[in-house]
């Protein structure tokens, strides 16, 4: 008795030893992207955009436009909404996004932990699941960290969904509200579906009557909000949500070895733990959400502009199935007996970590000096802010969150426009119109031009350089102004 309880003792300072260490790992790796989050710093296109349109909701202007015009909206308005209100409040739509963000990360790794907890009841493995995956974020997908877009929003909701369906799917109320917890993800991002995909099956698997509620609850709250959207927004909403993107199966097939390079451990330990088939009742639920959580994740990378956090799901998906699995192999073992069992079950933690633990000295090897250029980042960033706010009338930023600090309207989206045009969905020379016009009176871009084909961009450049001259040059690119 005496040296079972030292055992457990030993196992014991041992878990809370691994807990004390990879939490200290995931701080060290979010750390410099969090101190960023009040920073005047440019780090994705994404940043300003978003902030514009938080904006555009709070002053209850309609967020979708007719086909046509020059700022296109592709996302559903949810997010909008939720960072409209925190950034009227602090002053700042880029910033509240921004917060929003972290705490959308942070309630995502917490619910990961409620989930592994609800599926195994094994609370080492439950905080372990939460903290691999703020590693995994930290070491391989840290441009979302912090950052002013709805996407990890989306995973919050959905994984709260997650938890909701764990705690009591076959509740009375339980269907409702993973029905609505689910739609208000897809209400912030429309492409997160490998969740409510994989639960509608395991639903209609595990019981027929309980799948019939869970198609009436889910086609009832769509269709009363999707008519209250129609009325509010118009037609032009569902046209600009679901815009084709320029596509391509190249991007697919690198992104399937590209993106997946952090997530080769977890994958592995996830496929050995599944094939031993020691999931419990919850075992097929995870390994749908992996499935749709890959196919859907790359299957929207084709699309141009995508990028690695249509993944993002599958993260999750993973950390949780290594959670289970990790729980599972620990009570396995703690039952049989065979050579080196004790000394397996204690770097099984260890090989979770791994591919995070090679990844760390490269993600900090400087970041004092990470820290100083950012803050040259940002004088240089203020500097150019007020050079565009001197300038009265509209103004075109390829860098739109510079537009937005500097107080100017939102008049061009660059990327969306450009899709538009190459999918045929709009006519470019009403964009150059605007060029030859001098309609705006500074323009910044990211680089000069492009000496290319003849396409859209090229010629775009092209009457940029033809009726506009640079005036200033800096680390954010080129500021023309007329000629005239």
């Amino acid at each position: 008795m005496n040296q079972r309880t030292h055992l457990e003792e030993r196992h014991l300072y041992l878990h809370l030893t691994y807990i004390i260490v990879f939490s200290l790992l995931a701080i060290a790796l979010l750390l410099p992207f969090v101190l960023q989050v009040s920073l005047i710093t440019t780090p994705n296109y994404n940043e300003g955009w978003n902030a514009f349109f938080a904006l555009k909701a709070m002053r209850m202007e309609n967020l979708y436009s007719s086909p046509g015009t020059l700022v296109q909206n592709n996302y559903p308005p949810l997010s909008f909404y939720i960072v409209g209100l925190i950034g009227t409040l602090i002053g700042d739509q880029v910033i509240a996004g921004r917060l929003v963000s972290l705490a959308s990360m942070l309630i995502v790794s917490f619910n990961i932990f409620l989930s592994v907890f609800l599926m195994t009841r094994d609370r080492f493995a439950s905080v372990l699941s939460g903290l691999l995956y703020l590693a995994i974020m930290g070491a391989f997908f840290n441009e979302y960290i912090a950052m002013d877009d709805p996407q990890m929003l989306a995973h919050a909701f959905m994984t709260s969904a997650l938890v909701v369906f764990l705690r009591g799917w076959d509740r009375r109320m339980g269907l409702p509200l993973v029905a609505a917890l689910a739609l208000a993800a897809g209400l912030t991002k429309h492409s997160i579906l490998a969740f409510p995909m994989a639960a509608t099956l395991f639903i209609l698997y595990r019981d027929r009557k309980a799948f019939l509620r869970w198609i009436a609850w889910s086609v009832l709250l769509f269709a009363c909000v999707m008519a209250a959207l129609l009325a509010l927004y118009g037609w032009s909403m569902v046209e600009s949500i679901v815009s084709a993107r320029v596509y391509s199966i190249d991007k697919v097939r690198s992104g399937a070895f590209d993106l997946l390079a952090g997530l080769q451990i977890p994958l592995a330990f996830w496929v050995i733990v599944a094939s031993m088939r020691e999931g419990g009742r919850y075992a097929l639920l995870i390994s749908l959400y992996a499935f749709f959580a890959a196919a859907i994740g790359l299957f929207f990378y084709g699309g141009e502009g995508a990028g690695y956090n249509q993944l993002f799901d599958l993260v999750i998906a993973l950390v949780i199935g290594c959670g289970v699995g990790l729980s599972n192999l620990n009570r396995l073992l703690s039952t049989r007996e065979f050579p080196d069992r004790i000394l397996f079950r204690r770097t099984l933690p260890l090989l979770l970590f791994l591919g995070v633990i090679l990844a760390t000295p490269g993600n900090l090897k400087d970041p004092f000096r990470v820290w100083h250029t950012l803050k040259d980042l940002e004088k240089q960033n203020i500097s150019d802010i007020q050079y565009l706010a001197s300038h009265e009338g509209p103004a075109l930023c390829s860098s739109i969150v510079l537009c937005y600090w500097a107080g100017k309207e939102f008049e061009f989206d660059p990327f969306n426009i450009k899709q538009a045009v190459a999918m045929g969905k709009m006519d470019r020379e009403q964009v150059y119109e605007r060029l030859r016009e001098q309609y705006f009176r500074v323009i910044q871009l990211e680089s000069g031009r492009n000496r290319g084909s003849g396409d859209f961009m090229d010629v775009f450049l092209e009457l940029i350089e033809t009726g506009y001259r640079v005036e200033r040059v800096s680390a954010n690119g080129f500021f023309f102004v007329p000629k005239q």
